[in-house]
């Protein structure tokens, strides 16, 4: 497995096809989000396919914001997330970064899992009009 700086189209396509991700239509959406800020998108190679991508950016000079990522259908359990994540997590410490916040909802459980078992806590807990409660992660780094 490969992780690697990605582009927003590669991020784009892995979305696309990971069934339970409302679809994104185009780079524009990804481009309104990160603006301006500075952004890091991580993509996991296997065997030289795209298997997953992790996006987020900075809130400010000690905050990282982790906004989306995904990973395909046939490359679950092979560690493809964990990887990801722990990337993330290095690059944020490489810079200087001392906080990670991602937000998920429970119709996410292995995310869910995944940062509670990564030491990440569970700081709050965001109203939706949709009744899809997010819920807010935070990292000490």
């Amino acid at each position: 497995m490969i992780i690697r700086d990605g582009m927003l189209d590669e991020a784009l396509l892995i979305h696309n096809n990971v069934a339970e991700l409302n679809s994104i239509h185009s780079i524009a959406y990804y481009l309104n989000r990160i603006a301006s800020r500075q952004y890091k998108l991580l993509v996991a190679e296997v065997s030289g396919k795209l298997a997953g991508y992790k996006l987020g950016y900075w809130e400010d000079i000690q905050n990282f914001y982790s906004w989306l990522g995904g990973v395909l259908p046939e490359y679950r359990r092979f560690g493809v997330a964990q990887q990801l994540l722990g990337t993330q997590e290095a690059y944020v410490r490489e810079v200087g970064g001392h906080r990670i916040c991602v937000k998920s909802m429970n119709k996410y459980p292995g995310m869910l899992i995944l940062l509670i078992k990564n030491g990440y806590y569970i700081t709050n807990v965001v109203p939706s009009s949709s009744g899809e409660n997010k819920i807010e992660f935070t990292k000490s780094l």
